[in-house]
């Protein structure tokens, strides 16, 4: 058997999320069009007869010296060091400038092997592909360079056949049954956050947070009562999540619900989602130190 830890790495919105949730056949990172959806390090397993892959979906390398995008390139940058193999995820769709640079330099220090792989391929032209092969020859040393679609999960295979190539022999890490380590509260917390994204306008993802206060359970009545907050900085913001009459807070309770109620087979569930303002959250080290946690 063989078992090897897979860091991802790539810009914001590369593909990163979905290819590993086609991987691993479950929601393990929750996905949006809204760029840097991903906030933490995020683990997905895969395990089949070849043995147990570990990727960890690093948040999107995005260059700013905002605190928040600060603490996420850290996250990034440390899983690369934890990390057995590296797979490095473009879109060539978009032009590779001074993030891709910033990428190819961090990747030239490191000392495990990386397997470079152009996403989206059913979306390239021909030029778009030679031009990203020829900045992966000049910027990065792969020990392959493929091409693959995980949103339509083509080319997925023979990704999985290059990481198990370079994968050592090893006992697994985790259950033939794993699919993600995440925390139950983490897990949840990000399901209504992604819903919360997903409805919102373009600029208000970012200013929001979710976070799990309580979650009972009751095993004679086989009951799970959960409450969470989604969070964001201005009670102006609040109206624009609750909606009028309360009509987009109902949208994201009913979607979270549908999500939520998978982790718990057989138990009725309520979810109670209320709203609430954090003046200045994303420069706040605690509640930064909360988010971030170390998975």
């Amino acid at each position: 058997m063989k078992c090897a830890t897979v860091s991802v790495i790539g810009r914001p919105s590369v593909g990163k999320s979905t290819l590993i949730n086609t991987i691993c056949e479950m929601k393990v990172s929750i996905t949006a069009p809204t760029p840097q959806t991903t906030r933490n390090a995020i683990r997905g397993i895969y395990t089949d007869q070849r043995g147990q892959l570990i990727f960890t979906d690093t948040p999107g390398y995005h260059l700013s010296d905002k605190t928040i995008n600060k603490r996420m390139q850290d996250i990034t940058i440390s899983a690369l060091s934890d990390s057995d193999i590296i797979l490095y995820i473009i879109d060539a769709t978009r032009a590779l400038k001074e993030e891709e640079e910033a990428i190819s330099s961090i990747l030239s220090k490191v000392k495990v092997p990386i397997v470079s792989l152009l996403n989206k391929s059913d979306v390239l032209t021909d030029d778009q592909k030679k031009d990203a092969k020829f900045f992966l020859e000049q910027n990065v040393k792969s020990a392959e360079v493929l091409e693959c679609s995980g949103l339509n999960d083509d080319g997925v295979d023979e990704v999985l056949i290059a990481l198990f190539k370079l994968a050592k022999e090893g006992e697994l890490l985790y259950s033939e049954n794993a699919y993600t380590d995440q925390p139950l509260e983490f897990r949840i917390s990000e399901i209504i956050r992604e819903k919360t994204i997903n409805l919102l306008t373009d600029e208000l993802p970012h200013v929001i947070y979710v976070e799990v206060a309580d979650i009972e359970y009751n095993e004679e009545e086989q009951s799970v009562w959960v409450r969470a907050f989604i969070i964001t900085e201005r009670d102006g913001q609040k109206g624009i999540i609750v909606g009028k009459g309360g009509e987009n807070i109902k949208r994201i309770r009913k979607e979270a619900f549908k999500e939520i109620k998978k982790i718990f087979p057989g138990s009725t569930l309520q979810l109670d989602l209320r709203v609430k303002a954090q003046a200045k959250w994303r420069n706040n080290q605690i509640v930064l130190d909360k988010i971030f946690r170390t998975l």
